[in-house]
This record gives structure tokens, C-alpha cells and sequence, in this order.
């Protein structure tokens, strides 16, 4: 299955194909992340997401390495590095990069933290 995303490695094309490979699997996009929203956590901390206007895209290199993934442009969310901008964007469902509107592959803030709390053992932080 993974052969297929080399010969296509832009998250685009994947798009126009309908499907992502994520750990050797299919992830339909338009059941599986139009209808819900799609996020790999990883190590509690990261969260990754895809944005249609600047076609930024990643997730962590083992798992890049495991479906042959070759990006270009490789961006990641760490919750704990977002500064009051970056949280009101990605609360607001909008890249945090350019600015644009990127709402169904994005969590909210608060989703984010509950889920980082859940994976850490701790609570979690509330935003205003």
C-alpha cells in the first residue's frame, strides 16, 4: 500500500485520489477526515494537521519512513510552543502558519489541551 504514496508523495494529489496512507492503512478523506476531524497525536505533545491553503502537512518521520512518505513542507503543532496568536488562530480553525481558514483538519485549543492532559496524566489548562 505504501508503494502507491511514493508515486505520489504531495498531499494534494492524495486528495484527488480520495485517501492518505497512515501506518500502512487507508484513511478515506472524505469519511474519515471531512466528517470527523483528523489528528495523529504523538508523544502527547504533537499534533498534526494538513492546511489546504499553504498545503502544510506532517507527521513524525518514523511514520513518514513506514508509509514512504517525502514531503517538502513539514510543520507540526506543539501546543506548549503556540504563542496567544497561534492559539486564537488554531482555536479559530485557521492554519497557524498562514493565517487561512483550514477548519476541518484542525482541533481547538481546548480539545488539544484535554487531550495533551489525558495523555500526561495532569490536568488540563483552560483558555479564556
Amino acid at each position: 500500500m505504501a508503494e502507491d504514496f511514493d508515486e505520489h508523495p504531495r498531499f494534494g494529489e492524495a486528495v484527488s485520489r480520495g485517501y492518505i496512507m497512515v501506518k500502512g492503512e487507508k484513511v478515506n478523506l472524505m469519511r474519515d477526515v471531512v466528517a470527523g476531524v483528523y489528528y495523529l497525536p504523538h508523544d502527547g505533545e504533537r499534533y498534526d494537521y494538513y492546511c489546504p491553503s499553504c498545503h502544510v502537512d506532517h507527521w513524525p518521520d518514523a511514520e513518514d519512513e513506514a508509509v514512504g512518505y517525502d514531503y517538502e513542507l513539514r510543520r507540526e503543532v506543539r501546543l506548549h510552543d503556540l504563542d496567544e496568536r497561534g492559539r486564537l488562530l488554531l482555536e479559530r480553525g485557521k492554519c497557524v502558519y498562514c493565517g487561512e481558514d483550514a477548519p476541518y483538519m484542525l482541533l481547538s485549543v481546548r480539545e488539544l489541551e484535554a487531550d495533551e492532559a489525558l495523555s500526561s496524566g495532569g490536568q488540563a489548562r483552560t483558555t479564556a
